[in-house]
């Protein structure tokens, strides 16, 4: 357990007394902290989105889950087999007055991508999962209590290569053609069908990859320095450290990093561009004050790179607070400035639209935001009108959210 791991141990266990839950929100809560300084995108874009695990603080064990004895997607042989799972595609039921003319989520084993529904073995409830050129997915799943598994499934859901057991943060790259994964000390590429690529030995943590280019990004406290790999050519060159996002065409990143502080929930973030000589900063570090300090964690970049989408560092226990802020100098659009409540969209998962106009949120709709009564999915502009894509469903019972966003 790091020294940060610790502090925020004690400021969760501290904050989840007003939770009505129970079990150690802080051991999940650094789990979750550790795979979420690793993503920072989600939401994707790059849902981040994860799926999406932006949360800090929930322990997934304690959903609220129904029996059900199917293998979940992923845990059979890593080659395709007649006793894989196979979907059963359907056109998908109107959900809502969206203009989108595509959406994707997941709700328990059901996944709705754009006019298509794939549906995994009964039982089955999807976390985490990325949709792939060619219509293919990769998912993280489980079946009740047991361990998360990790595969890569086509088409119609019939798996094609199962992820080292373990592996539940992976990456897939922007144009949705290769998958990347940590695991033992090396970083791994695949292809949309699981063959592999190439592999580098790194303790970094992969960001974002675009192109032949995988940009990594050392988790906060560990380090200034980042690294870009070539996983075509083997080529290696030196990045600005702390990492968290990187623009479409590659111009800009977005760093975040914990400075020594007092308060452990309070980091630093800036911009820097990456074409430039030095990689030089926009407009400085945000790290905020003693009074005020900075509980925005950048996620990822518009698909025009003007606009940078995050949460709060800490994030009341089992939901995020979302925050859109300006590139050219930092001004916050909506949220985390703290000076307007109904300028911030709560959930659990949020995504760019292809154009950048909207936002996609797998929203808390309680009122108070805790304890949590209600989940729907949304589709907000910048401005915040909210368009409802898919119905509000009780979270009676239950922490886990209903609606699942691609990573």
């Amino acid at each position: 357990m790091t020294p940060h791991e610790s502090e925020l141990r004690s400021v969760l266990t501290r904050d989840a007394e007003s939770i009505d839950a129970t079990g150690d929100f802080a051991e999940a809560a650094m789990t979750l902290e550790r795979q979420r300084r690793r993503r920072r995108r989600t939401l994707a874009g790059t849902a981040v989105a994860t799926a999406t695990a932006l949360a800090v603080g929930i322990p997934l064990a304690l959903s609220e889950r129904g029996p059900g004895g199917a293998i979940p997607a992923g845990t059979s042989s890593p080659t395709p087999t007649s006793s894989s799972p196979t979907a059963s595609p359907e056109p998908t039921p109107s959900v809502g007055q969206a203009t989108a003319s595509r959406e994707a989520y997941a709700v328990g084993n059901v996944l709705h991508i754009g006019d298509r529904v794939v549906r995994l073995p009964r039982g089955t409830i999807v976390e985490q999962f990325a949709v792939l050129e060619g219509g293919g997915v990769v998912v993280a799943s489980h079946v009740g209590e047991n361990p998360w598994v990790s595969a890569i499934l086509d088409a119609t859901g019939r798996q094609l290569t199962k992820l080292p057991d373990g592996v539940d943060d992976w990456r897939v790259s922007r144009d949705g053609t290769k998958v990347f994964y940590a695991d033992n000390g090396r970083t791994f590429v695949v292809d949309a069908r699981g063959k592999a690529l190439n592999s580098l030995e790194t303790d970094k943590s992969g960001v974002a990859l675009i192109g032949d280019r995988l940009y990594f990004g050392g988790p906060s406290g560990e380090g200034e320095t980042g690294l870009v790999w070539n996983h075509v050519t083997g080529v290696t060159q030196a990045a600005p450290g702390h990492i968290a996002a990187v623009s479409d065409d590659e111009r800009l990143a977005a760093l975040y990093w914990m400075p020594p502080s007092d308060d452990p929930t309070s980091g630093c973030w800036a911009v820097v561009d990456l074409k430039k000589a030095g990689t030089p900063k926009l407009h400085g570090d945000h790290c905020g004050t003693a009074s005020k300090p900075n509980r925005f964690q950048p996620l990822t970049f518009s698909p025009d790179g003007t606009q940078l989408l995050g949460s709060n560092n800490i994030d009341g226990g089992h939901w995020f607070a979302s925050s859109l802020v300006t590139v050219t100098d930092g001004s916050v659009i909506f949220g985390h400035d703290g000076t307007d409540e109904s300028k911030i969209v709560s959930g659990w998962g949020m995504r760019w639209s292809d154009d950048g106009a909207t936002v996609l949120f797998s929203r808390n709709t309680s009122s108070p935001l805790s304890p949590v009564t209600g989940n729907d999915l949304v589709r907000c502009t910048v401005a915040l009108s909210c368009t409802e894509v898919a119905p509000n469903k009780s979270m009676t019972n239950r922490l886990f959210p209903h609606y699942i966003l691609p990573r």
